[in-house]
């Protein structure tokens, strides 16, 4: 799964990195997804208690940050890698697209003078 999404290599070993981070983000995730596990779902005004104050708070935001950064670093590079695939093409498209369009202009321009030229002849 992780080479379809990721582009990552083929998985060789339950040790790499890679999966064990997986791995240990489905046991978190998991745990905070237990209905009943946190007294803040029985007690909604307690997610206004500050996050010095409240461990379970602190720990969530530390867990945010981490795993956020862990699935955005792997989105950067497989986005990083597209863009530098398709930037050569995007810049031969552009010019193209320009000189085109700057064809275009030249004649317009051309057509207007010589509508011009045959005003001023009569």
């Amino acid at each position: 799964m992780l080479s379809i999404l990721y582009d990552l290599p083929t998985i060789s070993s339950a040790h790499e990195p890679t999966v064990t981070n997986i791995h240990k983000f489905t046991e978190v995730f998991i745990d905070y997804a237990t209905p009943g596990r946190y007294f803040v779902e029985l007690f909604p005004w307690m997610k206004y208690i500050p996050s010095s104050v409240a461990k379970w708070k602190r720990e969530a935001e530390e867990g945010y940050k981490y795993y956020s950064k862990l699935f955005e670093d792997m989105f950067r590079e497989v986005e990083h890698r597209i863009v530098m695939f398709f930037f050569p093409l995007f810049i031969v498209l552009r010019n193209s697209y320009s000189f085109i369009r700057g064809a275009e202009s030249r004649r317009r321009t051309f057509e207007f003078l010589c509508v011009v030229d045959s005003r001023t002849e009569e």
